[in-house]
């Protein structure tokens, strides 16, 4: 089992020889082809009046397992105690 004064000089000499001059011209031209161009900022989306819709109640309410439910427009029953917060 390698002590750390031999991982050290292991991690010393590689590092060393990544410095030579033709290593590392080579390891820096690797790097600027895998590094992406930077991204421009993202604005949030605008959304305009057309895009939002609004759903309506009917006043039909519903008697479904014992209780009291307003039937939304999309078929969903609401249970009527909660029809205020709709």
């Amino acid at each position: 089992m390698p002590t750390t004064t031999t991982r050290v000089e292991v991690m010393n000499t590689r590092t060393q020889s990544n410095l030579k001059g033709e290593i590392l011209d080579y390891k820096e031209k690797l790097q600027e082809g895998i590094t992406c161009k930077k991204k421009e900022v993202q604005n949030a989306r605008t959304r305009s009046v057309e895009d939002m819709i609004l759903t309506s109640m009917s006043s039909e309410y519903v008697e479904f397992k014992g209780g009291l439910f307003v039937k939304l427009v999309s078929g969903s029953l609401l249970p009527k105690a909660s029809e205020n917060l709709y």
